[in-house]
């Protein structure tokens, strides 16, 4: 009866573990859709390493999937053994065997998730410092423009917004394409903390206080309100704004950044009392 008793807990434990794999399948094919989602000058930046990370996690989750075949063979001997009233030690040594598999692909699963989450924070914290990057070089052309602008006014062009027509609807679908980006950002975001919050709940928090940061600041909002000012030859009147948004998405990498942190340092229990890490 005892053996009987742990060969159960044991299929108990390789269905969960199969049922994680196909869950970590699933969760790799929906980061490969992410990253195709991601703008064409994303993508050219991108295009290396996202490659090999991929092979790398493809690698790991056919490994991982031998261990739990190799598992199930094992149990699979157990209950012929079973069934065929073998000997208490010929059970014995394979019901130890399919217990060394099933714990091999179990500490195979959890680094291998583990690093999936990391590997997906530095994609996120990456694709956020672009964003950033991207608005501080539009904050300056803006500046600029209006500084241009206010030196035409005083030379009696008072329709001056400092830039040609081009360059307008160039910043204006500049923007656009900024906030189709954010928005993908935020979306795949709040996917990662969704899917990783038991993994570890720290990360998964600092993920969502980045994304509430974003929201309160009305940041999509903003950027919205600023291509269609621009577009009109109007940039003037919503440049001062521009700073803002900036600073939003500085804060918004730093806070993948520090989720990336906590990941790496390992899984994190969500604090006592509601209280968040900053």
């Amino acid at each position: 009866p005892e053996q009987r008793w742990q060969q159960e807990i044991l299929r108990r434990e390789l269905e969960e573990l199969q049922e994680r794999l196909e869950q970590m399948q699933a969760n790799q094919s929906q980061s490969q859709s992410q990253s195709q989602s991601q703008s064409p000058s994303n993508q050219g930046q991108q295009q290396g390493e996202p490659s090999q990370a991929g092979e790398q996690s493809e690698r790991e989750l056919d490994e991982l999937q031998r261990r739990v075949q190799s598992a199930l063979r094992a149990m699979n001997e157990a209950d012929d053994a079973m069934r065929n009233d073998g000997d208490p030690e010929s059970l014995q040594r394979a019901m130890d065997e399919a217990q060394r598999q099933l714990q091999g692909a179990r500490d195979q699963a959890t680094d291998a998730r583990q690093r999936a989450f990391q590997d997906a924070l530095d994609t996120l914290a990456d694709r956020a410092d672009e964003l950033h990057d991207t608005q501080a070089g539009l904050e300056r052309r803006l500046q600029e423009a209006v500084r241009q602008a206010m030196e035409d006014r005083e030379s009696n062009d008072p329709l001056s917004s400092g830039m040609s027509w081009q360059e307008e609807l160039e910043i204006a679908e500049d923007k656009r394409e900024l906030l189709a980006e954010l928005q993908r950002l935020q979306q795949d975001a709040q996917a990662a903390a969704r899917t990783y919050d038991e993994d570890d709940p720290r990360a998964a928090d600092e993920i969502r206080d980045g994304i509430g940061r974003i929201r309160d600041m009305e940041v999509e909002a903003r950027i919205a309100v600023a291509a269609a000012y621009i577009e009109q030859g109007e940039a003037v009147y919503v440049a001062s704004s521009e700073s803002a948004v900036t600073e939003a998405l500085r804060r918004l990498r730093d806070d993948l950044q520090r989720a990336s942190d906590l990941a790496a340092a390992g899984g994190q229990p969500r604090e006592d009392d509601g209280v968040r890490a900053t």
